[in-house]
């Protein structure tokens, strides 16, 4: 909770305003019920009065008196919530762009220890209601200590006997929100977990249905989210049960404490030892210290989910990410990248190879060989150990800003990921300035512009999320294109014609080679398919998280190793 308060203390100005505004306002809800009694009190004189104009003068300036006090608590009840919306509104705002910044400061192995949907969960719903906390907590903090210890001290001005009596059975309302208070705290907890458990399956769902369907697993998914919605109903249902029960119980107690009061205070007006203004005044504040007496198991209530909430996001928060961006170096150019004995814990196992700018290298090898894994160190997308990767031969990439870095290489994953939005917005996601006709040279080389003049909208054709709407190939080909387009001094590309057929594989091949030509990159390309390598001027043979074998094409082609087998099987003996 440190965190919050550390924020009100830097918006004290706009705190400080609302908390005088609620001040004002409980003390004109305190004043109210005296003028009523007054008022009361100056009706009942009527008959003994000589005087009825005074008299009329003094009730019509009660009665302005009561007009000018709720309006005096409408405007300030106006001023503070404007004041307290915006500091948690702006709160709500800042935890969230935090949590974001975190999020795309982690690496894809951090997110991997996280559900998708529970860190949706964590910025979406535990924000909302850190920025509850900030407004009812606020309200109701100030209420129970300025409107009840007003209320008792101003009870008890009025008679002392009579606050001994009436408000007993309200300290065992306070109890019972004390105890359900420390109950639903721990509740809490569980259902922020529930909810963020209870995403991640829609999302998964979403994700996978195409397999869900093909495998008709709908009735076990569908049983799994019953499962998990079911006990966050359950354990629902048992929280606002019981917070529920608050306000008829209050009910209650107010009804005994009225009926203790009439009784001990109608005897006291009989006996003239009170008058029957104060008496109505009284059960006045016997009302009004309900809220407060009441309002400590609401603060408890949205303390326990701030509390709970806030544990959540600081998990996020204080999480120390894999890739640090430690590097204090710039770099306007890269030259070459130098991998020297490069290990991890994962299974590469001293890996060494060296490439130029103009150069390319391919990389091949039998599935879980570490090829994928081998040029994620390279962009710092995981992180390497020192004085395992260089660029410009000497530069230790730990040395270097990551978005320096990064911004030297285009990277074609394995996977091609797709973002909402149009296919000319995919294609142009590095250079978001590029024009019409950048675009389509990009899906010209990436040999998949014939799809996209296929589409009911060419360019302006919506993919949906990952690029649902597209097939494997054409989600893979946009992803290159849209490398193409970025036209760095670095590209990798991961198994980029794994989803392809034969003729487009020659197309992008082709048309890779006058890029290379060119553009003169430095270019790795990853790929168990020969055709996609054995053009290039140096390939490394992987398994294991070894090099198996490296050479050129040619040295490789001619020797009795696994590139050889592979290039008869695949190529037959012909070259694209």
């Amino acid at each position: 909770m440190r965190r919050i308060f550390d924020y009100l203390k830097k918006h004290w100005v706009y705190v400080l305003i609302a908390f005088l505004s609620l001040v004002v306002v409980d003390v004109l809800q305190i004043i109210y019920p005296k003028y009523v009694g007054r008022s009361i009190n100056l009706i009942k004189s009527l008959p003994q009065v000589s005087d009825k104009g005074e008299w009329l003068h003094t009730l019509w300036v009660y009665g302005a008196i009561m007009v000018g006090l709720y309006l005096g608590v409408a405007l300030f009840r106006l001023i503070y919530r404007w004041f307290l919306r915006t500091v948690a509104v702006k709160y709500d705002h800042e935890l969230r762009m935090a949590v974001l910044y975190k999020y795309l400061s982690m690496s894809e192995r951090d997110l991997q220890k996280f559900d998708i949907g529970d860190l949706m969960s964590r910025l979406i719903r535990d924000t909302r209601s850190i920025r509850r906390f900030i407004m009812m907590g606020t309200i109701i903090m100030v209420d129970l200590i300025v409107l009840g210890g007003l209320t008792i001290t101003t009870m008890f001005s009025l008679s002392p006997y009579l606050t001994l009596v009436s408000v007993p059975p309200m300290i065992i309302l306070t109890l019972f929100v004390l105890w359900a208070g420390s109950y639903m705290r721990k509740k809490f907890k569980v259902m922020l977990d529930l909810f963020g458990e209870m995403t991640e399956r829609v999302r998964e769902t979403a994700v996978g249905i195409k397999v869900i369907k093909t495998f008709v697993r709908e009735n076990y998914f569908m049983r799994l989210f019953e499962d998990i919605n079911d006990r966050y109903i359950a354990t629902g249902v048992r929280l606002f049960t019981l917070q529920s029960s608050f306000w008829p119980m209050a009910s209650v107690v107010v009804g005994i404490s009225l009926v203790i009061v009439l009784w001990v205070g109608g005897d006291m007006v009989m006996k003239g030892q009170m008058s029957i203004g104060t008496l109505v005044s009284f059960m006045m504040y016997i009302n009004m210290i309900a809220w407060p007496m009441l309002s400590i198991g609401m603060f408890i209530t949205v303390y326990s989910m701030a509390r709970s909430a806030i544990t959540r996001l600081e998990e996020i928060l204080t999480y120390e990410v894999e890739v640090k961006d430690t590097g204090t170096r710039e770099i306007d150019r890269v030259d070459s990248i130098v991998v020297k004995d490069l290990r991890d814990d994962i299974i590469l196992d001293g890996i060494s190879f060296s490439v130029r700018k103009g150069e390319v290298l391919g990389i091949t090898g039998p599935p879980g060989s570490g090829k994928t894994v081998l040029v994620k160190y390279l962009p710092r997308l995981w992180e390497p150990g020192r004085g395992m990767v260089f660029v410009n031969d000497t530069i230790d990439v730990l040395d270097v800003k990551t978005t320096s870095l990064r911004s030297h290489f285009a990277y074609v994953p394995q996977d091609p990921i797709l973002f909402a939005g149009t296919v000319a917005d995919n294609i142009a996601f590095a250079v978001p300035d590029a024009t019409r006709e950048e675009i389509i040279w990009a899906a010209k080389m990436a040999c998949v512009w014939d799809d996209i003049q296929s589409f009911p909208d060419g360019l302006d054709t919506i993919v949906g999320e990952r690029g649902i709407t597209l097939s494997g190939g054409q989600r893979q080909r946009i992803s290159i294109a849209r490398a193409f387009l970025a036209k760095k001094e670095i590209l990798i590309l991961d198994d980029p014609l794994s989803a392809v057929d034969t003729h487009t594989e020659r197309c992008i091949v082709a048309n890779l080679k006058e890029y290379v030509k060119e553009y003169k990159p430095l270019t790795i390309i990853v790929s168990h398919r020969v055709p996609a390598i054995h053009w290039a001027d140096y390939i490394l043979v992987m398994d294991k998280g070894r090099i198996l074998e490296e050479g050129t094409p040619e040295e490789l082609r001619q020797g009795d190793g696994l590139y050889s087998r592979l290039y008869a099987y695949q190529m037959g003996g012909d070259a694209l």
